[in-house]
C-alpha cells in the first residue's frame, strides 16, 4: 500500500507553501477583479461615447481601481471621452 505524503504535511515546507498559496490566491483575486471592472468600465465608456480611441484603451488598461472609480463618477456628467478622461482635446 502506497503513501502519500504531501509538502503541505511536512511541519518545516508546509507552512511557507501553505502561506504562499493563500497569498497568491489573493493576488489572483485581486487582479481577476481589477479585469472585470476595467471590462464594465470599457462597456459603460463605449456605450456613453462609442469606440474608444487607442490612448483611452491604454489609459483604461493601466488604470487602478481608484482612477476607474474616478471614472465612474464622471461618465454621466462628462461631454467627451476627453473631458472623462481629463485630457487635453489636442490629441
Amino acid at each position: 500500500m502506497a503513501v502519500s505524503y504531501g509538502i503541505e504535511d511536512n511541519e518545516v515546507l508546509g507552512p511557507p507553501y501553505r502561506e504562499g498559496k493563500a497569498e497568491g490566491r489573493r493576488e489572483g483575486k485581486a487582479e481577476g477583479i481589477a479585469e472585470g471592472v476595467r471590462g464594465l468600465a470599457q462597456q459603460w465608456i463605449e456605450d456613453r461615447f462609442g469606440p474608444l480611441p487607442s490612448w483611452a484603451t491604454e489609459r483604461l488598461a493601466q488604470s487602478t481601481p481608484e482612477e476607474i472609480a474616478g471614472l465612474g463618477r464622471r461618465i454621466f456628467d462628462a461631454r467627451s471621452i476627453e473631458e472623462l478622461f481629463q485630457v487635453s482635446s489636442a490629441r
